[in-house]
């Protein structure tokens, strides 16, 4: 497996241009797109127009002595064109890929650039290509028989992906006690993002104001007390107030929760909301 290039080692294998048929190109659900957009896939079959096409980008894979191809950026228009009969050939650029793995990163990389991708579908791409980040979220948050999904709603998911591996890259610890506490007062119904970003951030803020882990008994008490609705209203609260939801503001939130009718010499200073 190809490593991912810094500066200008490593710049990856040469590729070629190649007009394949559409019926030998195939897709790996593994790390593309976990919902096809049909809407997208009508809308690129009505409009259909040569020039404005472009190239698929194609990964080539040697099993057994034959030769097949995966598409990793450009389902979307692969998938119009097999709705076309008058379409047989596709133009691609294609790069001997044989690693699943390397195929992510490249999915991974490409629309990373371009930005059409959410995050989870990217997420998926890097457990793929063992991504250590994502594999540790992943083990934590199912850890706790929760589950990462594209978007939350249903019992025992966390629809924020990525605001839970941003919070592991920023900080471990801190996002190991978040979630924790998060789960604790959860129980079951989903992880909101806002939610999650408000008692990580709080969580750090107590770090580095040496005022312990939020998912101590004494604070994990009281979050429990306001639970999830409380914590989201006085979430909602500030914001609306502000005029903005950031990070800044769902900890400013958390913190004022953790401080009410606390002991003066025992209140965690209080998050500044600018």
């Amino acid at each position: 497996m190809a490593k991912r290039r810094t500066g200008n080692q490593n710049l990856g294998p040469k590729g070629r241009f190649e007009w394949i048929n559409k019926k030998d190109l195939l897709v790996d659900d593994s790390y593309q797109r976990e919902e096809i957009n049909k809407t997208r896939v009508d809308r690129i079959r009505r409009k259909f127009w040569w020039p404005a096409l472009g190239v698929l980008l194609v990964a080539e894979i040697v099993k057994g002595g034959k030769k097949f191809y995966y598409v990793y950026e450009g389902q979307h228009r692969k998938l119009s064109a097999d709705e076309m009969p008058e379409i047989e050939l596709l133009p691609c650029f294609v790069t001997r890929l044989d690693a699943v793995e390397d195929q992510a990163l490249a999915f991974v990389i490409t629309n990373g650039d371009r930005g059409p991708v959410k995050f989870y579908d990217k997420f998926r791409a890097m457990l793929r290509y063992e991504d250590a980040t994502a594999i540790a979220v992943k083990n934590m948050v199912e850890a706790t028989s929760y589950r990462l999904v594209k978007s939350g709603g249903a019992k025992w998911s966390c629809g924020c992906a990525k605001a839970v591996y941003e919070a592991y890259e920023k900080d471990k610890e801190c996002c190991q006690h978040a979630w924790d506490a998060c789960v604790e007062v959860c129980d079951g119904k989903p992880v909101m993002n806002n939610l999650f970003r408000g008692i990580f951030y709080a969580q750090t803020h107590m770090k580095r104001a040496e005022s312990g882990w939020i998912d101590d008994p004494h604070w994990l008490k009281k979050l429990k007390k306001n639970g999830l609705e409380g914590i989201m209203a006085e979430i909602q609260a500030l914001g609306a107030g502000l005029g903005k939801t950031g990070n800044k503001v769902c900890s400013c939130a958390v913190v004022r929760l953790l401080n009410y009718r606390e002991k003066k010499t025992n209140q965690i200073p209080p998050v500044i909301p600018t």
